[in-house]
């Protein structure tokens, strides 16, 4: 929604972090504010931000994104043509990236990602990045 373009390869240098998401999920709706909070602490640290709705055109995903004061960049995606290279199910699903490489994956089981959840692998994930 910014202009910015994410491929594949900038996804592949330094770390990452990808979100599926739609916002008539219960579980998506209490997970989008702990990744505002990473987002406006991280996206400063050099981590990419990918969040990508599945299935759900840049209308309501553009409203809810002012109605909830969001800053983070989203692709509104009508298909799931992005979310299948991914997954077949769940939302929210969140991937931590380094080089490429999955770190670390969250979904709503156990329990929807919280800002420490993320935040401590996002943590190990950058300390890792500078070994």
């Amino acid at each position: 929604n910014d202009g910015t373009s994410v491929t594949g390869a900038s996804l592949h240098e330094g770390v990452s972090c990808i979100m599926f998401f739609t916002t008539g999920c219960v579980d998506c709706r209490q997970t989008l504010p702990h990744v505002q909070r990473i987002y406006d602490e991280y996206s400063d640290r050099g981590v990419r931000f990918a969040l990508i709705s599945r299935e759900e055109g840049n209308r309501s995903v553009s409203a809810y994104w002012s109605e909830q004061g969001f800053t983070m960049p989203y692709s509104a995606q009508s298909d799931r043509r992005i979310y299948e290279l991914f997954a077949s199910t769940r939302v929210p699903r969140i991937y931590i990236c380094h080089g490429g490489v999955i770190m670390s994956v969250f979904t709503d089981l156990p329990s929807t990602p919280t800002y420490e959840s993320l935040s401590a692998v996002l943590e190990e994930t950058l300390r890792k990045s500078k070994i």
